[in-house]
């Protein structure tokens, strides 16, 4: 049996083992996909195509055909068929990155930034939906490979939600890390501003407290970023992740990247008084938000123990003016950074192929 996506799947991964994401060939047939994924959805729309519509997906499907005869001599009806291993058949169940968005707004910034993804059907055994896809990458040495990833979006917002969705992603697709990416609020005595992007070297979860007659004693909890990809965001000078911004920067300037402590809760904070409280004992904290202790939590108690990274960008400073118009103004600039910087920083090569 002919199946479409298959035949694309295979398509795009033996394209990038012959000549990498690179070659005239893969740009070629990319445009064609994104093209026919298009097509595709117009198609099954409640409106439906149109007799234009079915020409065009007719015209895509003969560009790929060609690319499939005059670089690997075959067709696509081969590349589809059923009985053909898919490129997840190494392991089904197996994915190098989950990447976990607490907002549908940070969830759709990273679906643009993402080529071919496909959405999960039902399932009986998980109430997520994820989407699922491969990003190419290249090595310092010029070497290519793919990386499988799946997105998953929360329910809501807070740790609570953030533990129980990753404990699920990680229970269904054994990821070898997981980031956590979208927007958060900055410190502007550490001198961040708007639209920088902050990476957590470390979490600190603010929640448990003490309260007593003489006041509030934190009782905090720190889980550390997995060093190898902290090690490689340290060391990564490439910024061709700046040419994928495509929202429009309220300001004139570009994004800057952080990376130290984050402050982690279940509190929208909107208050310069509550950041000094937080700082009078964690003086170097960057940035402050909801979803990265639950995330850290979920992975601290899990058999698979998968490494985890934070990357946000700052929509806020958490302070007075949070709800101001001005500042309103910089949150869709702010999740584009996070995609941008997050995509970007899995292309160029930062772990070792599956």
């Amino acid at each position: 049996m002919y199946n479409e996506d298959w035949a694309l799947a295979n398509l795009a991964e033996l394209l990038v083992r012959q000549g990498g994401i690179q070659s005239r060939q893969y740009l070629e047939f990319s445009r064609w996909r994104l093209q026919l994924r298009l097509l595709r959805e117009k198609e099954a729309s409640p409106e439906g195509p149109s007799p234009d519509d079915s020409y065009q997906i007719r015209r895509v499907l003969n560009g790929i055909e060609r690319i499939a005869v005059d670089v690997l001599g075959t067709s696509l009806f081969e590349l589809g068929r059923k009985n053909m291993p898919q490129p997840e058949s190494k392991d089904a169940k197996s994915k190098d990155f989950v990447i976990v968005t607490a907002l549908e707004e940070e969830r759709d910034a990273i679906l643009r930034k993402l080529q071919n993804y496909s959405r999960t059907p039902p399932s009986d055994e998980d109430i997520r939906t994820y989407y699922l896809c491969q990003v190419p990458t290249t090595y310092p040495d010029g070497t290519t490979a793919l990386y499988e990833i799946a997105c998953v979006n929360l329910l809501g917002m807070g740790r609570q939600h953030a533990t129980n969705a990753t404990t699920d992603a990680i229970n269904r697709w054994r990821p070898r890390y997981v980031l956590l990416v979208g927007i958060a609020g900055g410190v502007g005595k550490m001198d961040i501003g708007l639209g920088d992007v902050l990476v957590a070297d470390q979490i600190v979860d603010y929640e448990l407290q003490k309260l007593t007659e003489t006041g509030t004693q934190m009782r905090w909890e720190v889980h550390r970023s997995d060093a190898r990809l902290l090690t490689a965001v340290r060391e990564n000078t490439e910024k061709k992740w700046l040419d994928m911004i495509k929202e429009k920067r309220p300001t004139r300037g570009i994004p800057r990247r952080f990376i130290g402590p984050i402050a982690s809760g279940d509190k929208v904070i909107a208050s310069t008084a509550v950041l000094d409280a937080l700082r009078a004992d964690w003086p170097r904290i960057i940035g402050v938000e909801m979803e990265a202790a639950g995330v850290a939590s979920a992975i601290a108690q899990s058999v698979h123990k998968p490494g985890f990274l934070m990357i946000k960008a700052v929509s806020d400073l958490a302070d007075e003016k949070k709800d101001s118009n001005n500042t309103k103004n910089w949150r869709a600039y702010a999740n584009d950074v996070a995609a941008s910087y997050a995509i970007g920083f899995l292309q160029c090569g930062i772990i070792t192929p599956s």
